[in-house]
Order: C-alpha cells, then sequence, then structure tokens
C-alpha cells in the first residue's frame, strides 16, 4: 500500500508530510485506512520512508534533540551506517558503551 503512494513521506496519529496528503495524491479516505491499520498493528507512530526504505516506528522516547526510536524498517538491503545484529537487540544495546548507533536485525520473509 505505501510503495502505491511514494510521496508520502511521514505519517502519524495526528500529521503528515506533506501536511496536505492531497497534494501527494492520497486522499482523507486513505490517510484514515493508513492510520487504522498502522494502530491494528500496533504501530504506535506511523512511519517515514527514508530513499527505498520503510520505517513503522513502535516506540520513541524524547527525541526532538535526542532520544531513541524503536521499529521495524522494510527495505531490501541493510542501511550502510547500521550495524546489523544477529540476536536480541535489546542486549546488544546494553552491552554497548556508545549508544548514538543505528541497529537492525534481518528479519526472514519466511518467518
Amino acid at each position: 500500500m505505501i510503495a502505491e503512494d511514494p510521496k508520502l513521506v511521514r505519517l502519524t496519529p495526528d500529521f503528515t508530510r506533506p501536511e496536505d496528503p492531497s497534494s501527494a495524491g492520497v486522499s482523507a479516505d486513505r490517510i484514515a485506512a493508513y492510520r487504522r491499520l498502522c494502530a491494528k498493528a500496533g504501530i504506535a507512530h506511523g512511519f517515514s520512508r527514508y530513499r527505498d526504505a520503510i520505517e513503522f516506528i513502535v516506540h520513541t522516547r524524547s527525541l526532538s534533540i535526542s532520544g531513541s526510536a524503536e521499529g521495524f524498517v522494510y527495505a531490501e538491503d541493510a542501511d550502510a551506517d547500521a550495524m546489523v545484529i544477529d540476536g536480541d537487540l535489546d542486549a546488544a544495546v546494553a552491552s554497548m558503551q556508545e549508544k548514538d548507533v543505528l541497529l537492525e536485525r534481518k528479519i526472514d520473509a519466511n518467518c
């Protein structure tokens, strides 16, 4: 569904980018459908589009200046700046001294 709306860059429960989604060719009904689907899936903070990847944001903490976010990224390849982890991402973060990192773990499409 998101692939059909390439000009819709960000969607949350209370805003979109662009601010007027109709300028991106996305109707109010479709925005409402996105929001229903995100809520049903537990995607509390919507999604963001970055180049060829889509991030589904599940949890955030203090992001305006600094903070953290947890979510899922749909992408063909890992981000070039990411550290790819096998196993528990929370355990990997807990063991790190430097917390300003992007961690990714591949989720098998056949799970």
